[in-house]
């Protein structure tokens, strides 16, 4: 029975010190969400949680959200776009963010989105479509992000920026149809600190044929600490587990003695 007890002490023990490793650090790891922002699109309001969605006349200047929401634009059912009333009213496109609310590809004269896919499209005038993500809380973050030639006609010429706040991050072009360039990054950002993503009309000047598609995820990075209790916490199970196995082998008959005989009597027993 004493045997059976400080088995079950060091099971106790083990435990305890899983729960101090790994119980500290869960709210850390894994209640973090991943802010994807194709997932997120809504029609309901703008902003919509830490994504908001508008548009800037030039790089850097003010933001102005988009006000228009429609589940149907130009009578196509699941092309949802948000929307802003044309700066230019002879213009067919303006600036706008949009979304394929069906779980097909969604062909619409000569663009096509994939199942749930996101896309934006800069204005007549010159103005870059933004899709902003606002961190919620300070920490780090990964941004992974690749943008894609949504208009197989044109074919799609546009270019494409990533800015944290103020400073950029990455900017490249788009310049046919299907893949295009992606970005992946680490930062840390403070409560309230903006990671936007926007597409201008490109080296040709033209809004023409140039429907950008984006997939846009951010990631929070657990941190060090909660790492490393998650990890002292395994090892120390571990490390008890082994040393209750080896306790318990060296009671059993097979270490040359009855159950029961105190540890080390099989050692100094001799034959007849």
């Amino acid at each position: 029975m004493r045997d059976g007890r400080c088995g079950g002490s060091r099971f106790r023990r083990a435990i305890a010190i899983l729960a101090l490793g790994v119980g500290v650090g869960a709210p850390s790891v894994h209640a973090a969400p991943v802010y994807d922002a194709a997932a997120a699109f809504s029609l309901t309001s703008n902003p919509i949680g830490v994504w908001s969605y508008g548009f800037e006349t030039s790089l850097g200047s003010s933001f102005h959200l988009y006000d228009t929401p429609n589940a149907a634009s130009f009578g196509t059912p699941g092309f949802e776009t948000w929307t802003y009333p044309p700066i230019d009213p002879g213009a067919n496109f303006t600036p706008s963010v949009a979304h394929n609310g069906t779980s097909s590809d969604l062909t619409f004269g000569t663009l096509t989105l994939p199942p749930e896919g996101l896309a934006f499209h800069p204005g007549s005038q010159g103005e870059l479509s933004v899709i902003r993500w606002t961190a919620p809380l300070a920490g780090a973050y990964e941004i992974s992000s690749a943008f894609r030639g949504d208009d197989f006609v044109g074919p799609t010429s546009t270019d494409v920026f990533v800015m944290h706040n103020d400073s950029l991050l990455f900017t490249s072009g788009v310049y046919a149809y299907g893949p295009g360039p992606s970005f992946t990054t680490a930062f840390f950002a403070q409560t309230g600190d903006r990671i936007d993503f926007l597409v201008g009309v490109g080296s040709d000047g033209s809004y023409y044929n140039d429907m950008t598609g984006v997939d846009a995820v951010i990631t929070p990075v657990p941190e060090p600490t909660t790492l490393t209790l998650t990890s002292l916490g395994l090892l120390g199970l571990g490390w008890l587990a082994r040393r209750s196995v080896r306790r318990v082998l060296c009671i059993t008959p097979r270490c040359g003695s009855a159950p029961g005989t105190p540890r080390g009597s099989a050692r100094r027993a001799r034959p007849a």
